[in-house]
């Protein structure tokens, strides 16, 4: 009789845990990374919002093994951690809608490459068992970002790359 609640603790700690942390944690990393107009190159600030972003990664990776340091079995400790993003560009209005759409994934490329760059030294510096199995980068031209219901044709804040991510171990991702 006993060995029902026993199992079901195992499987709770095994894989029912941490798939609820990672829902909870869905999108918990975000940046914003703005541009200045008509230009797909990083200003500093955009520059040390991508250093805050990967030290955020770092940070859950290492909460991650922290969470699994206190499970019963241990079984995801030696897996290795994904880390899913999805960069979106947008451009504000001055200027053409052709040439604002490849403004805008030409700044969510530039972010992407930042990005690649910042994931290739923290992988070499201090050497976290982590995949980036998907940067995805697009633009979407002068369409609003989200959060923003009306603007000038010059808004700073329609000149920005969202990164969303997410971090987990690869059988809870994959």
């Amino acid at each position: 009789m006993l060995e029902i609640p026993i199992k079901f603790n195992d499987l709770k700690c095994k894989l029912i845990d941490g798939a609820n942390r990672l829902l909870i944690k869905t999108n918990k990393i975000f940046g914003d990374v703005s541009f200045n107009s008509g230009k797909s190159n990083l200003t500093k600030r955009g520059k040390e919002e991508l250093d805050e972003i990967a030290s955020s990664i770092e940070t859950e990776v290492n909460g991650w093994k922290n969470y699994l340091n206190t499970c019963n079995e241990r079984v995801l400790e030696n897996d290795v951690f994904v880390v899913v993003i999805d960069i979106v560009g947008y451009a504000d209005a001055v200027g053409g809608s052709k040439l604002n759409l490849s403004l805008s994934k030409d700044r969510a490329l530039e972010v992407k490459k930042q990005l690649e760059n910042k994931f290739f030294e923290l992988v070499e510096n201090k050497r976290p068992n982590i995949v980036f199995k998907k940067i995805n980068a697009k633009g979407y031209g002068e369409k609003l970002p989200p959060g923003i219901s009306a603007s000038t044709n010059n808004d700073p804040e329609r000149r920005v790359c969202y990164i969303y991510s997410v971090v987990g171990p690869s059988k809870l991702l994959n």
